[in-house]
């Protein structure tokens, strides 16, 4: 029987999670989403993890989060979110 190995670039995210290992991300809150509390702290999430649960996990009503961003770039609350990443919650907004 013959193995094939192949590079798999980065391939240290894709360890640590299918390990089970915890992984960190960092958060960012904006806005009044929850008062009092620090605007920036790196979590540890235990497998994929999407913006929702993460929410929920440090006391942040989804119902509140007008737009979420994952490394910069404008996503949704049912996205995953992986290792290593930065993820943003800001409120709604209105303007006149």
């Amino acid at each position: 029987m013959r193995f094939s190995t192949f590079p798999i670039r980065n391939w240290m995210p894709y360890s640590i999670l299918y390990r089970g290992n915890p992984v960190a991300i960092d958060i960012e809150i904006f806005g009044q989403l929850l008062p009092g509390q620090p605007r920036r702290r790196t979590v540890e999430i235990q497998g994929q993890k999407t913006a929702r649960e993460i929410s929920v996990s440090i006391g942040l009503d989804p119902g509140e989060v007008g737009l979420v961003t994952i490394n910069g770039a404008q996503s949704g609350l049912d996205e995953q979110v992986h290792p290593n990443s930065r993820l943003c919650f800001f409120p709604y907004i209105t303007g006149g």
